[in-house]
C-alpha cells in the first residue's frame, strides 16, 4: 500500500491522487480526519510551544485552510474513512481502512 500522508484541503488534490491510484490499479481510501476549529488551533499553538514539532503549521496556517476547506463530497465520502478527534483507537481505525479498502480478512 502507499499511504500520503498530508492535509488536503481542496477536492482537486484529493481527485488527484484518486486518480493516480486508479491509473495505478491499486486500492484507494480517504482518511478524512474531522475535529472543532478551536481543538486544531490548540493543538497547533502546543505543537509550537514545545520546539519538537517538525510542521510549519500555525494558527494562522489552521485559520486559512480552515476558510479554504472544501469538505469531502459525497463520491468522496463512499471511499472514506472518517476520523473525529474522539480519539479512536488506532488498531479501531486500521481495521476500518482495511475493511473499507476490502481487505477485512488480512
Amino acid at each position: 500500500p502507499v499511504i500520503v500522508d498530508a492535509t488536503f484541503p481542496l477536492r482537486r488534490q484529493r481527485a488527484a491522487f484518486r486518480r493516480l491510484a486508479e491509473l495505478r490499479g491499486i486500492p484507494f481510501c480517504l482518511i478524512a480526519c474531522e475535529a472543532l476549529a478551536a481543538c486544531l488551533r490548540e493543538r497547533v499553538a502546543e505543537r509550537a510551544r514545545s520546539g519538537h514539532d517538525a510542521s510549519e503549521a500555525t494558527v494562522a496556517v489552521v485559520d486559512r485552510q480552515l476558510r479554504e476547506r472544501e469538505p469531502p463530497a459525497a463520491d468522496e465520502l463512499a471511499q472514506a474513512v472518517v476520523v473525529d478527534d474522539a480519539g479512536e483507537l488506532p488498531e479501531e481505525l486500521a481495521r476500518r481502512v482495511r475493511e473499507k479498502l476490502g481487505w477485512a480478512g488480512d
